[in-house]
């Protein structure tokens, strides 16, 4: 949808005569002719912005968290070898 171009109220400066110029002690009342201006419309942003920069951050960080979880928890898992409750006893004495 295009919207059309909005228009504004602009008042001129007042014109006096150069006859009302001179006389001291008159008093003027300034004629204010109201003119309308049209006024271009705002442009549209060109560029898609995201809506919650920090929820994607947060998304993407979290799965950073999660991989490095996941390979420490795989070290420990190879790391793993089986030992005898007796065996474990003998080597700590």
């Amino acid at each position: 949808l295009k919207n059309p171009p909005s228009k504004h109220l602009v008042f001129e400066e007042p014109k006096l005569d150069k006859l009302e110029v001179g006389k001291p002690g008159v008093d003027i009342q300034p004629v204010v002719e109201p003119v309308i201006a049209p006024v271009s419309a705002p442009k549209p942003n060109q560029s898609p912005s995201i809506p919650y920069p920090s929820r994607t951050n947060d998304e993407r960080n979290r799965e950073k968290a999660n991989n490095q979880i996941a390979k420490f928890y795989q070290i420990f898992k190879d790391m793993s070898f089986e030992i005898s409750f007796a065996d474990a006893l003998i080597l700590n004495s």
